[in-house]
């Protein structure tokens, strides 16, 4: 009984992780995208603020 439950937290619990990290990649991507964005718009204003 409690080898099956070890077992099935284990299955449940590697599943989550696999997820988790696919989930973590789209999310770095996610921040990694919208930081160039900022930087370009900051950019982008700076030069108008300053010409």
């Amino acid at each position: 009984m409690c080898y099956m439950l070890s077992r099935v937290f284990n299955v449940v619990f590697y599943r989550l992780i696999k997820i988790f990290s696919r989930h973590m990649l789209i999310f770095v991507m996610l921040m990694r995208v919208t930081w160039r964005l900022l930087q370009s718009i900051g950019c982008l204003t700076y030069l108008e603020l300053t010409t």
